[in-house]
């Protein structure tokens, strides 16, 4: 099923938490909402919040079992459109209540989810809940509420909503990761031999490329690196024009151009790392690995497995992965220049930590490429050269290619 969430995300492969969120906003739809304000909706609300939290915190904590999974996402589900029921109530004041604010407190719950769903497909963040977030979510919400003399203030019930729905959608996500794996804050997935293998294949291809670019030597070799890393990053167009939707008879060269965009930079991060490594005298990942290989495949199988991207590589969005890509090198290249100016060594192990990260999720930005299906051989295409419009018939396999201006017979 393919779902274009609130936000225009394209959701073809189903998030987690699609079934729980599609369940909390039929039954919010459904609830009964009062079209007047009540006063003990301030009680009720800080009662759902605080509900909410402890239901999320105690499904966390839990050992859920095949027999009683099923249970832990209806508490959930349960709780969540308790809280958002509540929330309406209590920002009545603000866009004038009734359905509306239903229907808008709906989307804006949607838009939270969408919005994580593409952190995930742009390798910035995974299906990974962290308690302490819906704990300062649900502070938050709880705070504002105390303390706000009347709920006719606008700013500070904006503040209070932003907080609810913040908690709201970390539950639905809950719920979703309980319902595929039986746990609350994570959801990983086994990943395939033949994914391994693409990872093993993938890192050497980059040590190799490291290898050609290292040849070039001069000047600051690891601010160059950085640099050169962060002007790929930012350059490229050619992963938007692929997101967007090409003939289908572009797409392999679109694909190897990106993919050789990739290994550049994982490149001129491998080289980087190296040198970061020598000049710290012990690298940041010793206490796990033995290796900067072995560093940059451990820490590349955990995004796939916590991102789910194992049997979806197709849903990584490279263009806004580059672009955040180069936003994630900045500090890098902050915490070198401060660390070289200052004489600081302690900067140049956080250099190395962000440096290795860029290139862990440089790494998995080629291995999702590598397992990417091919895209179907299209039966008819229609290209344009100049003013004539030609179609290029594709026969079955073996047979001629037949090539006819439009409007008239093959030759």
């Amino acid at each position: 099923m393919t779902h274009r969430g609130i936000s225009g995300l394209d959701q073809s492969w189903a998030p987690l938490w699609w079934a729980a969120n599609t369940e909390v906003q039929h039954r919010l739809s459904e609830a009964e909402i009062s079209q007047a304000w009540r006063p003990d909706a301030i009680h009720e609300a800080a009662s759902a919040i605080a509900d909410g939290f402890a239901e999320l915190d105690a499904v966390a904590h839990g050992t859920v079992g095949l027999r009683v999974r099923g249970a832990g996402v209806d508490v959930l589900i349960d709780a969540t459109v308790r809280l958002l029921a509540a929330t309406t109530a209590v920002t009545f004041g603000i866009e004038g209540g009734g359905r509306n604010q239903v229907q808008r407190i709906g989307m804006l719950v949607g838009r939270r989810l969408d919005h994580h769903e593409e952190a995930v497909v742009s390798l910035r963040s995974s299906y990974d809940l962290k308690l302490e977030d819906a704990r300062r979510a649900a502070s938050v919400a709880l705070t504002t509420l105390a303390e706000t003399p009347s709920v006719w203030d606008a700013l500070p019930m904006r503040h209070f909503e932003t907080a609810a729905v913040d908690l709201a959608s970390m539950m639905i996500r809950a719920a979703g990761n309980l319902e595929r794996v039986g746990q609350a804050v994570s959801a990983p997935q086994e990943c395939p031999l033949a994914v391994r293998l693409s990872l093993d294949g993938v890192i050497g291809e980059i040590a190799e490329r490291a290898e050609e670019i290292a040849a070039d030597r001069g000047g600051d070799e690891i601010g160059r690196h950085l640099e050169a890393a962060a002007d790929l990053a930012g350059a490229t167009t050619v992963a938007g024009h692929l997101e967007q939707g090409l003939p289908e008879d572009h797409a392999p060269e679109v694909l190897a151009i990106l993919r050789d965009t990739w290994l550049q930079i994982a490149g001129h991060h491998y080289c980087a790392v190296e040198l970061l490594i020598v000049e710290a005298r012990a690298p940041s990942f010793a206490h796990r690995f033995t290796t900067l290989k072995g560093a940059v495949a451990g820490e590349a199988l955990e995004i796939l497995r916590n991102a789910r991207l194992c049997d979806r590589p197709e849903a990584v969005a490279h263009g806004r992965a580059l672009h955040h890509h180069g936003l994630r090198i900045a500090p890098a290249r902050a915490a070198y220049a401060q660390g070289a100016r200052r004489s600081e060594p302690h900067m140049t192990e956080i250099t190395e930590r962000i440096a290795l990260d860029c290139l862990t999720r440089a790494t998995v930005a080629l291995v999702c490429l590598a397992e990417r299906p091919a895209p179907p051989r299209p039966a008819l295409a229609t290209q344009r050269q100049g003013s004539v419009a030609r179609q290029r018939l594709l026969p079955p396999e073996g047979g001629p290619v037949t090539v006819g201006r439009a409007g008239a017979a093959g030759r």
